[in-house]
């Protein structure tokens, strides 16, 4: 009878078992995290692609999480957190660009609620009287400038906050022409408006102007227009500009379909990864069994 040894075998079997249980993990776990590594910085950059000009909080808003061998899950998504600790978080206020529909409200927006100020339901759009920065945005200067202008920022109405020592100051220079219009009213419809500061003095680019109360005898507090023969409401009678405007809810299309997009490029890519991994893994393996 002949009989045959097979020499090693049972080496080549604790390498396979060895192979199966914790190589082939380790492989796995590392691939899927560096597949949303490169998932992360890949969307980072199409951000930029997608939506004009975003700020850089917008850009660093992407993050991942990677994977380990007890949790062969990574997960990348936009950060849940502001940037410097007030604001509306990215995950928010990107939502609507990447599901559709309406989007949340904003913080600023839902105080002008509180306060009775912005009708319940309705958003808001930029005037053509407001200065944005350079990414299209509100500056937050400017949003604090409205709120304490139409009363709607608790504890600082119509006042400036100068430190503890100095507290809060009256601020009527910058803030006391701002006036809300609820309802559509002769040129002036639904939102938060600016006189010009002195009466007489006009806006540039004004989009309207209200002719406000008049009557057939002069009295304080009203001009008389010339070319209209009749007196005017000093107060009512100045140029204004739009600053924010009431709208209904408005609908976003999909600017950014995250989760199509994302798994178009996990697909492509995690098999490069594995395979690095794998090769990685085995080359290690190797260098240190030849050591022995």
């Amino acid at each position: 009878m002949l009989k045959i040894k097979v020499e090693g075998l049972e080496g080549l079997l604790n390498d396979v078992d060895d192979l199966i249980k914790h190589r082939i993990p380790k492989m796995t776990a590392l691939a899927v995290t560096a597949t949303a590594k490169s998932l992360k910085d890949a969307t980072e950059k199409q951000l930029a692609v997608v939506f004009d000009r975003p700020n850089r909080w917008t850009l660093s808003s992407v993050y991942y999480r990677p994977a380990s061998v007890g949790d062969m899950n990574a997960y990348v998504w936009f950060k849940d957190d502001s940037a410097v600790g007030k604001g509306t978080p990215a995950s928010k206020y990107l939502w609507a660009q990447i599901h559709g529909g309406p989007r949340r409200f904003k913080r600023y927006e839902v105080a002008l609620q509180r306060f009775g100020v912005l009708p319940s339901g309705y958003y808001t759009v930029p005037g053509a009287g407001i200065k944005l920065d350079s990414h299209g945005n509100i500056p937050t200067g400017t949003i604090t400038e409205i709120l304490t202008g139409v009363s709607a920022l608790t504890g600082m109405s119509d006042t400036e906050f100068h430190g503890k020592l100095g507290g809060y100051k009256r601020r009527k220079k910058t803030t006391a022409n701002l006036f809300v219009v609820k309802q559509k009213h002769g040129g002036l419809v639904p939102g938060i408006w600016e006189r010009s500061p002195e009466t007489g003095k006009e806006f540039k680019n004004v989009l309207a102007r209200q002719t406000g109360a008049y009557s057939s005898t002069p009295k304080a507090g009203f001009w008389y227009s010339d070319k209209e023969k009749k007196f005017h409401s000093v107060i009512q009678g100045r140029a204004v500009r739009p600053i924010l405007l009431f709208i209904k809810a408005p609908q976003y299309t999909q600017r950014f379909p995250f989760y199509d997009w994302a798994e178009s490029f996990v697909n492509t890519n995690y098999q490069q990864f594995f395979n690095r991994a794998m090769a990685e893994t085995l080359a290690y393996h190797k260098g240190k069994g030849s050591r022995r």
